[in-house]
């Protein structure tokens, strides 16, 4: 409630017109806020530490300025994906949001690291931890606006996603962890005489460290290119299936350029008998309404195919019952007939699935054998092979694209 009333008052979303300004806006109130604070804690923990020589004191407030450096990371990297397209980077760049997250879930890693290694060592070697009220106090306070710093940036990361906020959400969190395990190891000292601070450390440690390489790996997949997400992939196809021309889609491929940032190439399937200039009108239409609606950049590649012809219809169902038995095709698309006095060449693309290390020509011969005896002709496939560079429309649940079945001859 307190932190959707601070982003209507200092973010004010509806006064920026693209998505783009808006995202900037989120990293920027949360880079400011997160120096703010974390300057702060710093200052305050410094006075106490040097006041009360508490070397422990001071450790933390070095390691605000720390995350000082992580919140103008996170304010650089927003500066710079937001400078716009040019010759050299012609696609923009955003993608510095993703290495501004790696730098961040760097810093992370090392929290963890650090915290590991003094956990050994006091588990190795046990020392008396001196109990102060002050200490207290000022390790209960730095919890509860750490605390603060990550609500506040999970949130912002739940209405504008960003891999930024999501990496400095983690870093508050990690905070969080391990100066909770100094104080409760104090108390628990205090109170018992047990000293637990070496084992709670190594635990939290261990999960520090792991949340630095889980978002440095999510990182890297985004930077290398991973295949899209689901939700992605699904809302693509079902803004383009709901046109009625549309008879059917394949070969799909989103490009990701950073977050706001995506390119798209799909071929689209439309019947031959309708006039091309309609078809085209269609085409443009789409690919304007989806960067309007979807911000998506989409190119299209449009398939004249033939749905009334009979014979091309029976070699059509013939083929999708083999492809469909066969565990390495995904789907087939871009079919066509060549019909001769002697023998008929088949001509259409099947995509495979990842895990398919079967050579071209055995799958081809596969596909001619099983056509021919089903047809009962002399039949030749001239087959292209493509990859899926999207998840498999199984496990997404998509109809698969390109298949609007012609009407069935028996």
């Amino acid at each position: 409630m307190i932190t959707e009333r601070i982003i209507k008052t200092f973010i004010r979303p509806e006064r920026y017109k693209t998505e783009v300004e808006k995202r900037s806006a989120y990293i920027r109130f949360s880079g400011l806020t997160g120096i703010l604070i974390n300057l702060l804690l710093a200052l305050g923990k410094g006075a106490v530490g040097f006041f009360l020589n508490s070397i422990a004191i001071i450790g933390d407030a070095v390691n605000n300025l720390s995350d000082c450096a992580s919140s103008i990371v996170s304010l650089v990297g927003m500066k710079l994906a937001m400078k716009p397209a040019d010759e050299t980077h012609p696609f923009g760049h955003a993608r510095i949001e993703y290495v501004a997250s790696t730098v961040i879930a760097a810093a992370i890693f090392f929290i963890g690291f650090e915290l590991g290694r003094s956990s050994i060592q006091e588990i190795l070697n046990p020392t008396e931890l001196d109990f102060s009220f002050w200490m207290i106090v000022v390790m209960g306070i730095s919890i509860a606006f750490k605390f603060g710093l990550y609500i506040m940036n999970t949130k912002l990361d739940r209405q504008m996603p960003s891999p930024i906020l999501e990496a400095v959400a983690t870093d508050s969190l990690s905070d969080v962890l391990s100066t909770s395990v100094i104080l409760l190891a104090i108390l628990v000292a205090a109170l018992t005489g047990w000293k637990i601070d070496g084992y709670i450390g190594l635990g939290v440690a261990i999960f520090v460290a792991y949340s630095g390489v889980d978002i440095m790996r999510d990182m890297l997949n985004h930077i290398l290119g991973k295949a899209p997400d689901e939700e992605s992939t699904r809302s693509i196809v079902e803004f383009i299936e709901k046109y009625e021309g549309v008879k059917g889609i394949h070969d799909l491929i989103i490009h990701d350029y950073g977050p706001g940032r995506q390119f798209a190439t799909v071929h689209v399937e439309v019947d031959a008998r309708v006039d091309l200039l309609v078809s085209h009108d269609m085409i443009d239409l789409i690919e304007r309404e989806i960067s309007e609606e979807m911000g998506v950049h989409l190119v299209i590649h449009m398939d004249p195919i033939t749905y009334d012809d009979p014979y091309v219809t029976r070699l059509y169902n013939y083929t999708k019952s083999i492809v469909s038995e066969c565990e390495d095709f995904l789907d087939f698309h871009d079919f066509r007939v060549v019909r001769g006095p002697t023998h008929t060449n088949v001509i259409f693309d099947v995509t495979l699935s990842q895990e398919c290390n079967q050579k071209e020509d055995v799958l081809r011969k596969y596909l001619e054998t099983q056509l021919r005896e089903l047809s009962g002709e002399r039949i030749y496939v001239v087959l292209t092979v493509d990859r899926s560079y999207i998840t498999s429309y199984a496990q997404s649940h998509i109809k698969a694209p390109g298949h609007y079945n012609p009407r069935k001859i028996e």
